[in-house]
């Protein structure tokens, strides 16, 4: 992914819907983090989804543990929490082209895809 400036790393955990509760980040042995799950909720959603939803809102791994089951143990880690704050559903959006294999481990989790968006952009 990219990099995130301060002030948007501060929104992602602190702004509107977040959810520092449900939100898990993974250590090393040196506790050095080397991955998070940022999560988010949007009560007022419930009523027209019919469910209670969560969003893992950002899933992130440093490079050099990739495959090694990090962000997969994030993923289950935020839906027992879910399932224990009484949510019936997780969400999360990826790009299908993501080269990290994202969808892969979503799809292995039991994701399944919901909707699809397709963003079209023009510098101006």
């Amino acid at each position: 992914s990219t990099p995130s400036s301060v002030e948007d790393w501060n929104v992602q955990v602190r702004g509107f819907g977040a959810r520092p509760d449900l939100s898990f980040i993974a250590l090393d042995d040196r506790d050095r983090v080397v991955g998070h799950a940022l999560n988010h909720r949007y009560e007022a959603d419930d009523e027209l989804l019919g469910r209670s939803e969560a969003w893992i809102d950002s899933l992130g791994t440093l490079s050099s543990w990739r495959g090694r089951g990090v962000a997969s143990a994030l993923i289950i880690r935020s839906l027992h929490a879910f399932r224990d704050a009484g949510l019936t559903h997780a969400a999360l959006a990826v790009d299908s082209e993501n080269p990290t294999g994202a969808s892969q481990i979503y799809r292995s989790l039991g994701f399944g895809p919901s909707t699809r968006s397709l963003v079209h952009d023009l510098p101006v």
